[in-house]
């Protein structure tokens, strides 16, 4: 199964550790337990170091990084992905 989501937090809300409680709850509670996730890979755009940390947090490694250009629907140019996985063992 494939299921995409996109997530954000407003910059006045960054380095507080919002994002990385959210995400281990959303893990821990409902994805693990619930839909019984063993594998997962998550796209993270090169510069974004923060949203790259979120995930390196809960056990996610970077498999590599993908040189695709991407603008979001507010004409953001991001260039580079990072792709990470993350496996239950």
């Amino acid at each position: 199964m494939r299921l995409v989501a996109t997530d954000w937090l407003a910059s006045s809300h960054h380095g507080r550790g919002i994002m990385s409680a959210a995400f281990r709850t959303v893990m821990t509670e409902w994805a693990i337990p619930r839909m019984n996730v063993r594998d997962m890979r998550v796209e993270v755009y090169v510069d974004n170091v923060a949203s790259t940390r979120v995930f390196e947090k809960f056990g996610f490694v970077e498999e590599r990084n993908a040189d695709d250009v991407v603008t979001t629907n507010t004409g953001v140019v991001w260039h580079g992905v990072r792709l990470l996985r993350w496996r239950r063992t």
